[in-house]
């Protein structure tokens, strides 16, 4: 015969098992709504996968463009926001912070909002967990082409080439140096590396 101690114990632990499948089946099929192209019915099981795990990053990040792809640039604006001051307020820094910081960055750039998408881009440098090409790059161009600070972007364009780990930033941050500031020592480093690159690639299947 069971005893109350294991009876209770069992009725705990088939809650919390209840429950986890609860969140996978959630989660799994607001992801495969998604990949149908359903934002509607995805955002339904994502919103209810979330009362499970309210801070779970990848979800509100789901959530957060699944919100925008409905059209609705309010609501996905109030809903990043308040998932980022979750984040920082519990002090996280990982890839998924920095990567929301830099979605949400661009969204208010689209909205030409350009100081507070600075201000989004400094807090995805804080905290990205390594130096990340891309959110220098995204940060470069705001503050070169919508905010008319060809100098300060300048370092952040060259911190982009740096930290690059795919053809396309050499590409692009070549363009930049060539025709927006006439640095074509610079220019043809990026694109002699992108070469580089590029041969690398090539040769791998034979390797």
């Amino acid at each position: 015969m069971v005893s109350k101690k294991a009876a209770r114990r069992i009725s705990i632990y088939g809650t919390i098992f209840s429950i986890v499948i609860d969140f996978f089946a959630l989660y799994g099929a607001g992801s495969v709504y998604k990949r149908l192209e359903k934002p509607k019915e995805a955002l339904n099981y994502i919103e209810r996968a979330l009362t499970i795990k309210p801070d779970n990053l990848m979800l509100n990040d789901i959530k957060y463009h699944l919100i925008k792809e409905l059209g609705d640039k309010a609501a996905a604006e109030e809903c990043y926001r308040r998932f980022l001051e979750h984040c920082h307020s519990l002090g996280l820094k990982n890839f998924f912070c920095a990567e929301a910081c830099l979605v949400f960055a661009i969204l208010l750039k689209e909205l030409g909002r350009f100081e507070e998408a600075e201000e989004y881009y400094k807090l995805a440098i804080e905290l990205s967990p390594y130096p990340d090409s891309d959110i220098f790059f995204s940060y470069a161009h705001l503050l070169e082409s919508r905010m008319g600070r060809k100098n300060d972007a300048l370092e952040y364009y060259r911190l982009a080439v740096k930290y690059a780990a795919k053809a396309e930033r050499f590409s692009s941050c070549g363009a930049v140096f060539e025709e927006t500031y006439g640095l074509y020592k610079e220019a043809l480093m990026c694109f002699l590396n992108l070469l580089s690159h590029l041969l690398m690639v090539s040769w791998l299947p034979h390797l």
